[in-house]
């Protein structure tokens, strides 16, 4: 069960954060945003997953500063 649960969460966290950046740089997610996605979700992971931390590393990355 707890692996199902583990499973999911990691699904359900990269999937949000695609979505993130297809609403923050309005524009379909696409392979060039791969390492974007790792970079915010391992952020959002040290600070246990918080929706703020999501936020603030997209807003800090390049991509949504050339936006």
């Amino acid at each position: 069960m707890r692996d199902l649960i583990a499973a999911r969460e990691k699904d359900f966290t990269r999937g949000f954060t695609e979505h993130l950046i297809e609403y923050a740089l309005g524009r379909p997610f696409g392979f060039t945003d791969e390492d974007l996605a790792l970079e915010i979700t391992s952020k959002a992971k040290a600070r246990n997953y918080s929706v703020n931390e999501f936020i603030q590393a997209l807003v800090h990355s390049e991509p949504f500063h050339r936006k």
